[in-house]
């Protein structure tokens, strides 16, 4: 059984009530597909999440613990859940974790292979960034009776020209600035031999998580993040304010761009993004409709997006929800955001 920890911080000042973190979880374990809510059990001390009980699947261990991290109030999340391994033999394990590669439109043509021997994967093979590592290895969770990866030979292939400390750092402050989900005015980044040092605090142990798979996105071969705090003050929208000020649509192109250039199931090159007063459009042709959301996730998360449309049958519009006292003045504002307004042809 393997067991995680995410320690994020000493008590804050102002906490949420464990017992209304328990409850909150447990109810959000109710409403996830793919999660047997009746096997998982949750405790909370101080902020601190315990998860214990068993799944079928690395995935549905893993979606737990994300749900549980992304609760107001949690500060960290031990995660003890087991892995009920089903009757399959290794020769039928090691088939559907081939297969589930292979079908996948964004693993399909990875140079990857594997073998299984009680439950754990080992995988081999040559990827081309951290993200597509992390890609091989959400799709194998998935599969039921994986317990484990062993990953020391699926390598990350590494360019003539790497990023230097100063380009590592900014790459993150670039990305961390431009992204909603962040607050980056609190976070401080430091790089020394491509040893990512985060310090600050943030409103929730997933945001937190999510700075790290950014630092290593932009080059970080460690990341040392025991001085990134969580308390959930830093979620006031007074402190975000300065997050949704307007910003040039050439900027929002390049920041859009960053993000669909990290994303191994977008091909960058084959999507267009353009921008006039805010409203992203993104053109282009994809393999699959999971590509196609991905690439409007993208612009989504990118501040200072207030509506992005996506080919030439349907728009999508997204307002987001933020403080009025930080809503942009122009007259097409909503007076109340409302979310995924679909328009038909």
């Amino acid at each position: 059984m393997t067991t995680t920890s995410h320690l994020t911080s000493a008590p804050a000042p102002t906490t949420v009530a464990d017992a209304d973190i328990t409850t909150a979880i447990e109810r959000l374990f109710t409403t996830t597909k793919g999660l047997n809510e009746h096997g998982l059990d949750v405790a909370t001390h101080e902020g601190l999440v315990t998860l214990s009980g068993f799944t079928d699947n690395l995935l549905a261990r893993q979606r737990a613990e994300e749900i549980a991290l992304a609760v107001r109030g949690v500060r960290g999340v031990t995660n003890t859940v087991a892995i009920r391994i089903p009757d399959l033999s290794d020769a039928d394990l090691q088939r559907d974790v081939c297969a589930a590669l292979a079908d996948d439109p964004a693993t399909g043509d990875y140079n990857v292979a594997c073998t299984v021997a009680e439950g754990v994967v080992t995988l081999t093979g040559l990827v081309q960034s951290w993200a597509e590592k992390q890609l091989v290895l959400r799709v194998l969770q998935g599969v039921r009776g994986v317990t484990t990866f062993a990953t020391e030979h699926l390598t990350i292939q590494k360019g003539e020209i790497l990023n230097s400390d100063t380009e590592i750092t900014t790459q993150i402050q670039e990305l961390l600035d431009w992204d909603i989900r962040v607050n980056s005015a609190l976070v401080e980044v430091r790089t020394n031999e491509h040893v990512v040092h985060l310090s600050g605090t943030v409103g929730t142990a997933t945001e937190r998580d999510h700075i790290i798979a950014i630092a290593y996105q932009a080059g970080a071969t460690r990341v040392d993040a025991r001085d990134l705090f969580v308390a959930y003050w830093a979620l006031g929208s007074e402190l975000r304010r300065s997050k949704f000020a307007p910003r040039p649509d050439e900027a929002i192109v390049a920041a859009v761009h960053r993000v669909i250039q990290r994303n191994p199931r977008v091909r960058a090159a084959e999507t267009s993004v353009q921008v006039r007063e805010g409203i992203v459009t993104l053109t282009g042709t994809v393999s699959n409709l999971r590509a196609r959301q991905e690439a409007e996730r993208a612009a989504r998360h990118v501040v200072a997006c207030t509506t992005y449309s996506t080919c030439s049958r349907f728009a999508i519009s997204v307002w987001y929800p933020m403080p009025i006292s930080a809503r942009p003045s122009w007259p097409r504002w909503p007076a109340t955001p409302t979310w995924g307004t679909t328009i038909l042809p």
